[in-house]
């Protein structure tokens, strides 16, 4: 249990204490008394600075939207491709797996209410797919189109399964991707697979 400093701002505590809760309990376990426990501040707080637990809930999505879309910066760099796709591999998992409930209410949100605005989905869409895609066309100039997109799916769904999988992939597999040093084998074979 993560129990924050008095440091920043109300509304920054309890923005980082629901994200603690998130990540420690699950999203279907954040209750306005955890987040003002955790947070140190009273529930009238939270109530004043979000009006509601849901308030909160939307603006900790924002928050580790922003984290996810600050790491495709990686790919705009002048580094070679390789350093580029290298590096955002290593980053894109580590948001990831910092906060797999969310990654997986987003996804779930996707799939089950296609209609419904999700910010991630939107930006991946606009933007973040073709940065994968530009780095993999560089390092593979002469693949076609539809190979450089399915190392861009690749890329993403590797990630992206075992969080959706939970505790299944440790189950079957005996491997605990929560874990760095595992999480870094997965991240190197993916990165060695891209690059050749």
């Amino acid at each position: 249990m993560k129990i924050l400093s008095h440091s920043g701002s109300t509304k920054e505590r309890i923005i980082k204490a629901t994200l603690d809760i998130m990540a420690d309990e699950g999203f279907q376990n954040v209750t306005v008394r955890k987040i003002s426990t955790r947070a140190d501040v009273n529930i009238a707080a939270v109530n004043y600075h979000f009006g509601s637990k849901d308030m909160v809930i939307d603006k900790a999505l924002k928050y580790v939207t922003a984290q996810m879309k600050k790491v495709f910066t990686i790919l705009k760099e002048n580094d070679q491709p390789a350093v580029r796709l290298s590096n955002f591999i290593q980053a894109y998992a580590d948001t990831v797996y910092k906060y797999p409930d969310i990654v997986r209410y987003m996804i779930d949100q996707k799939i089950h209410h296609s209609n419904a605005p999700v910010e991630y989905s939107e930006y991946l869409e606009q933007e973040g797919i073709h940065l994968i895609h530009q780095a993999l066309q560089e390092l593979h100039p002469d693949e076609d189109e539809s190979r450089i997109y399915m190392r861009t799916l690749q890329i993403l769904g590797c990630i992206s399964f075992p969080i959706l999988m939970g505790a299944t992939v440790q189950q079957y597999s005996g491997l605990n991707l929560n874990e760095k040093s595992s999480r870094n084998i997965l991240i190197e074979l993916l990165t060695e697979q891209m690059i050749k």
